[in-house]
């Protein structure tokens, strides 16, 4: 019979595990429980103030929805995002009346939150108005000895522009 550093190899017991069987198997364990964001809408979608019409012009018909979208990908991962959003332009000005986010393409044990959105700003002029809110998107992924996160910004106009910061 042997004593000490040495187990049985009939033995069932786990107490005779290695090092690096230990690790393994933690490592499996801690990659495989951290939440990850599933395909489909991230959030509610914003709906933004409705257009106002002058009260002499109760008549006319309101503007037609022009439809925008954009697809990006969150840094590095393989996760990617799909922003649609409508604008409006009556008159010589264009606003934004709706907007939503999509994850097309999760990444395993990446987690993704957006924020609210931002209160409109004008990026035309006072004659011709473009209305542009922005969008924050923060992504989280825990790996084994370190985690990551980010926040990006993503602005979007009214005149079909878009920018990711």
């Amino acid at each position: 019979m042997r004593a000490g550093l040495f187990r049985d190899p009939r033995s069932t017991s786990c107490s005779g595990m290695t090092l690096g069987s230990l690790v393994l198997v933690g490592t499996l364990l801690v990659g495989c429980g951290a939440p990850s964001t599933p395909i489909g809408p991230l959030g509610q979608p914003f709906t933004f103030s409705e257009y106002e019409q002058e009260p002499d012009q109760s008549s006319v018909q309101e503007p037609e929805e022009t439809p925008h979208q954009a697809t990006f990908r969150l840094g590095e991962s393989q996760a990617e995002l799909r922003l649609a959003w409508k604008s409006i332009k009556p008159k010589n000005h264009a606003y934004l009346s709706s907007a939503a986010i999509e994850v097309v393409k999760a990444d395993p044990n990446l987690s993704i939150t957006m924020g609210d959105a931002s209160n409109p700003v004008n990026i035309g002029t006072s004659e011709v108005a473009i209305e542009q809110r922005s969008l924050l998107i923060t992504w989280h992924r825990q790996g084994w000895l370190q985690s990551q996160s980010k926040t990006l910004k993503i602005n979007f106009s009214a005149n079909g522009e878009w920018t990711v910061e």
